[in-house]
């Protein structure tokens, strides 16, 4: 089964921004080219014939020609590139809902939500799940069992308060802590300043991700 990790994605997005900005930059230079090429033309047809420029001049504005040619066609290509990958992601992102999906953490900002299931990383036979928030504080821990769900709320039995949490199973023989995973089906791909993230239910959200 192919598995599709986040951070690929996310490095790929990242380079999307950075290219895009090259859309802008090619504007400007071509500006720049465009204008350099119109003062070139006017410096021909008015210098002194008696007194024309210095061959050295010459091969000097030639030389700044060819390097703004050269950048004009290396922002082309850039925005060629960024296209291509643009489709690419959108093509990717796609074909993740309905996908079944993986995140060593949720961001939570509405409450309370339909269960996710939490699985060990290593064989656990019975344990304990242990919630933390972003800090490291214990937010849950759920009663010694064979298999785990958290659906958002605290010890307490109520809504955990906005933020990322993090899971693990501490087994019931030994005490030894397993780091763990939720695991569920996406319903939705966003964009979150420049990071590509994936939706399991209302409210919840992961950035570090694995589609299974």
């Amino acid at each position: 089964m192919q598995e599709i990790s986040s951070t690929s994605t996310t490095s790929a997005l990242a380079s999307t921004i950075d290219n895009s900005e090259s859309t802008s930059a090619a504007a400007a230079a071509a500006v720049d080219y465009n204008t350099f090429i119109n003062l070139l033309v006017s410096e021909v047809e008015n210098q002194d014939p008696l007194d024309p420029l210095d061959s050295s001049q010459w091969v000097t504005q030639l030389a700044t020609y060819s390097s703004l040619e050269q950048q004009i066609n290396s922002n082309t290509h850039l925005e060629n590139i960024t296209g291509l990958l643009n489709e690419s992601l959108s093509n990717d992102s796609a074909s993740y809902i309905g996908a079944n999906a993986t995140a060593s953490a949720l961001t939570v900002t509405d409450g309370a939500f339909p269960g996710l299931s939490i699985v060990p990383d290593a064989q656990v036979n019975t344990g304990q799940l242990v919630v933390r928030n972003a800090s490291g504080t214990e937010v849950y821990r759920s009663e010694t069992a064979t298999s785990w769900v958290w659906n958002g709320t605290n010890a307490e039995g109520t809504d955990v308060a906005d933020g990322t949490y993090s899971f693990s199973i501490e087994e019931a023989a030994g005490g030894a802590i397993i780091s763990a995973k939720a695991t569920g089906t996406v319903d939705r791909v966003l964009t979150t300043d420049g990071r590509q993230e994936i939706g399991f239910t209302q409210g919840v959200t992961a950035g570090d991700y694995t589609i299974l």
